[in-house]
This record gives C-alpha cells, sequence and structure tokens, in this order.
C-alpha cells in the first residue's frame, strides 16, 4: 500500500515503523505516539488492520495534546517558531554565528574542508601580497588576463542552502537561506545599484513578503528616468561611498543607515552592484569598525583591489559562500559572503587571519616589497622569516623570485635563438662551438628552474 499525504509516503505501513514514530515523536501528543506503536503491535498477524489504523492517524491531522498544550504545528513552521528548532545543529551555530545551522559530523567536515581551502587560498594570496603581483600575475603563474586572477584567488569555502534571486543572468544574485530570514524575524534588506531593474528586489519580496526592502541609485534622476520600483521596495536617489557629500547625494553605509532610522538594527541581506564604488565604501566601514549585515552579495570589479577588500572581510568574520562569473566582462565576479564570525577562522586556524597577513593596493599595482607576516598567534611559535621574493634583506640571499623570473626568462631565449643558429651553420667546428653553448645554456635553465622552485617553497613557509 502506497500513500502520499501532508509530504509524507506511506509505504507497506508496517515496515515503516521506526520513521512513522519518529514522525509521530514525543513533541507531538504522547497519545498519538501510543495509539501508533499499539497498531504497530497488530504486525504481522493483522497487517492490513494496522495499515488503515496509521492511514488514518497520518490523514486525521495533528491531536489536541492532553492538558493545556497547543496542537502542534507542521513540521516547517516548527522548524522557524520553535525555540528547539536548532538542537540538532547548537554547535554550528554557536560556532559559525548563527550562520549555519548543520548536524554535528556534517559540521566537522565542513569544517575540516574550510582549513584546507584556507591553507589553499593563503600560499598564492601571500606571495601577491608581497609584491609578484604588478599589473599582471605573476608570470611563474603563466597568468595573462584578469579572468586568471579570479581563478587564483578566493575560492568558497562554506556551504549553504541557496537560491538565485531575481532574473537570470546579470542582476539576479545567489542568496543563502538562513535562520534570519525566516517569517516573523526582523529582515532588512539594502541594495545599493539598480540601473532601474527591480527585478532582484521583486523576487525578494515574493519569496520573504515580511522583509523591508530599500534601494540606492543616484543615477536614475541625473539620467532623467522614470523610477520604477513597486510600492514595497523603498528607493532612494542616494549613492553609497567612502565619505558624506550631502550635495551629490553620497553616504556612508553608517550614515545612510542613520538617515533611515536603522542606526542599531542589522542589514539581513546586504546587496552591492555599484561599478567600483565599492572599495571606497567598505574602506569606510573599516575605518569605522562597523560591518552591519549577515549576508553580503556584491559585484567586484577590479583584482588589484579584491585582495586588501576580502581581506578586511575575511578579519571581520565574513566568508566565501558563492562565486559567480559574470560574463560580460573578466573584471568582475559575483561572491556571496556570510558572516560566520572571526571566531570561526580561529577555529580553523585560517592562516590569513590568525597570521595577520596584510595586502595593500600600493603593493598590488607597483608590486613592491611587502614585509612578510609572522605567526604572532603562539607565544611559543617561532618568527617566520620575513622574506618578500622581491628584495634582499638580512634573512635573504642571493636573488628574488622576480628577478629569477626574469633570468630565466631570458636564458630560454637565448636558447632559443642559439637553436636556431644551429640551423643555418654549414661549418661543422661552428656547429660544434654551438652545441657546446646549447649544452650550457640548458643546464642554466635546468638550475634556475629548480632555485625558483626552490625560492617559492620558501616563500610558503
Amino acid at each position: 500500500m502506497r500513500v502520499f499525504t501532508r509530504g509524507i509516503i506511506v509505504e507497506r505501513a508496517v515496515s515503516c515503523t521506526e520513521q512513522i514514530l519518529a514522525w509521530s515523536s514525543p513533541r507531538r501528543s504522547s497519545a498519538r505516539g501510543r495509539m501508533i506503536t499499539n497498531a504497530m503491535n497488530l504486525a504481522p498477524a493483522s497487517t492490513g488492520l494496522a495499515t488503515v489504523l496509521v492511514f488514518l492517524l497520518v490523514v486525521h491531522g495533528p491531536m489536541k495534546a492532553s492538558g493545556s498544550q497547543a496542537a502542534f504545528p507542521e513540521p516547517s513552521q516548527k522548524l522557524l517558531s520553535n525555540s528547539d528548532s536548532h538542537a540538532h545543529c547548537a554547535r554550528s551555530m554557536r560556532e559559525s554565528d548563527g550562520f549555519i545551522c548543520e548536524r554535528d559530523a556534517l559540521w566537522e567536515i565542513e569544517k575540516q574542508a574550510a582549513r584546507r581551502m584556507a591553507f589553499k587560498q593563503a600560499e598564492p594570496f601571500s606571495l601577491m601580497c608581497r609584491g609578484t603581483f604588478s599589473d599582471r600575475v605573476p608570470y611563474a603563474y603563466g597568468f595573462l588576463n584578469a579572468i586568471n586572477w579570479y581563478e587564483m584567488y578566493w575560492e568558497p569555502e562554506l556551504s549553504c542552502v541557496k537560491e538565485r534571486v531575481g532574473i537570470a543572468g546579470d542582476g539576479g544574485k545567489y542568496v543563502c537561506h538562513t535562520d534570519s530570514l525566516a517569517p516573523g524575524k526582523p529582515c532588512l534588506v539594502y541594495s545599493a545599484g539598480s540601473n532601474n531593474d527591480f527585478s532582484f528586489e521583486d523576487a525578494v519580496h515574493a519569496i520573504w513578503p515580511h522583509c523591508e526592502i530599500h534601494t540606492f541609485d543616484p543615477t536614475l534622476i541625473s539620467r532623467g528616468l522614470e523610477v520604477k520600483n513597486q510600492p514595497y521596495v523603498n528607493f532612494h536617489p542616494w549613492g553609497l561611498g567612502g565619505s558624506n557629500d550631502p550635495a551629490r547625494m553620497f553616504f556612508t553605509l553608517s550614515e545612510a543607515m542613520r538617515r533611515l532610522g536603522h542606526e542599531g538594527r542589522e542589514i539581513t541581506i546586504f546587496k552591492v552592484d555599484i561599478e567600483h564604488s565599492e572599495y571606497p565604501a567598505f574602506e569606510a566601514m573599516e575605518r569605522e569598525g562597523s560591518f552591519p549585515f549577515q549576508q553580503l552579495l556584491i559585484e567586484v570589479h577590479n583584482p588589484k583591489k579584491n585582495g586588501q577588500l576580502f581581506l578586511t572581510l575575511r578579519n571581520n568574520g565574513f566568508a566565501i559562500f558563492s562565486k559567480e562569473t559574470n560574463y560580460f566582462t573578466t573584471q568582475c565576479m559575483e561572491y556571496v559572503f556570510g558572516r560566520v564570525g572571526r571566531a570561526f577562522f580561529e577555529i580553523i586556524d585560517d592562516p590569513l587571519v590568525v597570521r595577520g597577513y596584510q595586502c595593500n593596493a600600493s603593493v598590488i599595482t607597483a608590486g613592491k616589497a611587502y614585509p612578510g607576516a609572522r605567526d604572532q598567534s603562539r607565544p611559543s611559535a617561532a618568527p617566520r622569516p620575513q622574506y618578500d621574493g622581491n628584495s634582499q634583506n638580512k634573512d635573504s640571499r642571493g636573488p628574488s623570485l622576480i628577478e629569477l623570473e626574469a633570468e630565466l626568462a631570458g636564458k630560454r631565449k637565448r636558447l632559443d635563438d642559439v637553436n636556431d643558429r644551429l640551423t643555418k651553420v654549414p661549418d661543422p667546428s661552428h656547429a660544434a662551438q654551438i652545441r657546446s653553448q646549447i649544452v650550457q645554456l640548458q643546464k642554466d635553465v635546468g638550475n634556475l628552474e629548480q632555485r625558483i622552485v626552490a625560492l617559492k617553497s620558501h616563500l610558503r613557509m
């Protein structure tokens, strides 16, 4: 017998005793649980009767609990409304600042994976911040343009139940379903940048109608456009930036929240697509020491500035949950950050946070040397050598990584030229001399390759 009712399939009811008893847990009416148990005890002699009884109990719906206890709500309502709904994931909720609800076993796997990803990301990022990234990514990695930067740095490290909200393609965003979005909880959505496309806001309202939505865009009125927002979208012709400029209607996030009377509130979803203005806007947040949002959906536009921005977010407790290519340009990428708390990165011993890595625009733009980080997280840890791979100092011996790579490129070019000459020399004695040069150049190339590998290994220490 196979019956589908209230999202539960009852098939050969007697063989599904444990599932039905679990569904009719003591937190439901204890009388109902005893009735189902008694029905199961009739099997196998009265299998047909037991099936009918179970079917009637399931279809009949929730029973009144004894005494003053009210009828038990539907499972979905219980998950969102009851105080004990997180009993099975209390540890992950505690260690992720309330962002992730996972059972302990799965949460341990998630943390181990995040720890491995953290160390993978720290190595190339530290090289970049030490000066091996200038106008293009290092030759050693064979990068040609900005898209290669996104391939090398900053991959998602944690997972969530996420949904594409809004239109397909540019404009829509992935959003993590979190406990803070549950009905009945205060929900505040800020959407910075719209280009008069409110499909994201419309979708948010359709999914989470209890959320209060505010959209910011200073360009629509200046372009003479009629704003096409629905009544449930509060539109403000303001821009977010790194300072307050009332004449231009540009404000920091904290000032925008103050003007709207949202001081002390938390932004549940913060969508940011403001064409390079994200960098000064987040620099202002860092100066103020305030990142009042739980989930950040952001399009970034400049690989040279992303390193410091992402490091700032990480130091303030934000992890990457999603990464999406913007196919309109190789300079842009869509990210979803969730606030799991700085303590999470300390739990997984993330080198970028625990060991105090630093990165700034002058380093990335000019390719200048930047002191390597010391491991100050443990008093007993020996200081790591401050060798930046780009300059000679008391901790280094010999040329820098950039100099070695330049020398290697020159040797390879010389080797190609000599090989080409060999094919054009008719004199055997002269050809022998050229072959001798080729052998020496091949040895030089091999030695340089080994030195570069060793130096990179040293930089990753």
